[in-house]
């Protein structure tokens, strides 16, 4: 048994996953929260989870007792003296988050790593709280934490490279696939993502196509599990729009962040997807039935165009609109992964990001170099135009760089990634 400790603060949904997957990863683990209850009924929840494992058939008893005995209830700060990593799991509140940080400073080792588990907020703002910014850092963990394998490493300005190096440690400890982000709104994840939603919205509020269409459109062709508006009324519309609200704020109100009108209108009427029976569908049968009453135009005249039809081609789809409302889709989608590569991380990293936070069949830059980026390129284009010039399409610098030098992608061994001839 491991004597590293692993310190967590704040027991909630996210503090009591990594505190379960600190523990399951040999860690001993000390949870603080403003109520020694609250930590022992995280720890019970833990206790139930493995026990229906064990009872399952999939995790022997010995295991279960070991993780178990790693589990203990920190009394106070003090407690992490001699943490390896104290990962801060509160909501997200800047100023209760710097409070955390700044007793946090007071008692643990100049070896600590301090880390934030933020989905949202500025690792560069929160480090306005310790002086020994070289060993802050944001870990951003995914839900359910002890399944999901990524963890979104994120670098303030003044994280050291041996913080960096550290934290992957600690992710390769926890079996985690740790990503390196730069502090910037979102991240990788929760910004790469935002078009997935935001541009279905657009074509259902512009009436190019119905809830159905397009989630069937990112099903058949695209190969999710669930389409933008099934996964909308999963996670909650309201906690989606919050997030993107963050995102939208945090850059400085970007057009293509712009908040949805259709999805504003849902979250003050109540209807928030499956938490409240109802959102884009109606949940209160044995299955779940459109509740979205969306004014389709006439596309009995649509024809694809050449563009289309060599992204239909390769993918081996029929050219048709279901294919182009997933070209819409993914195309916007991809557009702000290369923008993401451009600026705040390695497009490996970013693929990684969609695949392991967002369930993506496939990274975006992935599929755009498996498509091939001269094909992706006209699409951006014509895209671009069709949709009244949305800087969701905008022309982007990576893009072009590459479709200029004639890296284009699997059949030229080099795109946004490096393939082997």
């Amino acid at each position: 048994m491991s004597d590293r400790l692993f310190g967590v603060v704040g027991s909630g949904t996210m503090g009591a996953g990594i505190a379960h997957a600190a523990a399951q990863a040999g860690f001993i683990v000390k949870t603080l929260d403003t109520d020694p209850a609250l930590v022992k009924i995280a720890y019970d929840g833990i206790a139930n989870r493995l026990n229906s494992r064990v009872e399952r058939g999939k995790l022997p008893k010995h295991e279960r007792d070991a993780i178990l005995a790693r589990l203990h209830i920190a009394e106070g700060f003090a407690d992490f003296a001699d943490a390896e990593v104290v990962v801060e799991a509160v909501p997200e509140k800047i100023d209760l988050k710097k409070q955390i940080f700044t007793e946090l400073e007071k008692v643990v080792s100049e070896r600590t790593l301090l880390a934030s588990n933020t989905s949202s907020l500025s690792i560069e703002k929160l480090a306005d709280a310790v002086q020994r910014k070289d060993r802050f850092l944001g870990m951003h963990f995914f839900n359910p934490a002890p399944i999901m394998k990524l963890v979104e490493l994120v670098r303030g300005p003044e994280t050291s490279d041996q913080a960096v190096v550290d934290g992957r440690a600690v992710c390769a400890k926890l079996d985690k696939v740790a990503v390196k982000v730069k502090d910037s709104p979102g991240f990788i994840g929760n910004r790469v993502n935002r078009p997935f939603y935001l541009e279905a919205l657009s074509l259902l509020e512009q009436g190019e196509a119905g809830v159905a269409e397009i989630d069937a459109a990112m099903r058949d062709v695209g190969e999710f599990k669930m389409g933008p508006f099934e996964l909308l009324d999963l996670i909650g519309m309201d906690i989606n729009l919050k997030v993107t609200q963050t995102v939208f704020e945090d850059f400085g109100k970007p057009v293509r962040f712009t908040p949805s009108p259709v999805q504003e209108k849902l979250v003050a009427d109540g209807h928030l997807g499956r938490k409240t029976g109802r959102g884009f569908y109606d949940h209160s049968g044995s299955e779940p039935k459109v509740a979205f009453d969306a004014q389709v135009k006439d596309a009995s005249g649509w024809q694809p165009s050449d563009a289309l039809k060599a992204f239909a081609e390769v993918l081996d789809k029929p050219a048709d609109r279901k294919t182009w409302l997933y070209a819409r889709i993914f195309i916007a989608v991809m557009n702000e992964a290369a923008l993401a590569a451009d600026s705040i991380a390695i497009p490996r990293d970013v693929n990684l990001a969609m695949e392991l936070g967002f369930n993506y069949p496939e990274g975006p830059l992935a599929t755009a170099d498996y498509v091939g980026l001269d094909i992706i390129q006209k699409l951006l284009a014509e895209f671009y135009e069709q949709s009244g010039q949305s800087e969701r399409y905008a022309p982007n610098r990576l893009l072009n760089e590459h479709v200029e030098k004639d890296e284009l992608g699997e059949k030229s061994a080099h795109g946004f990634l490096y393939h082997a001839l």
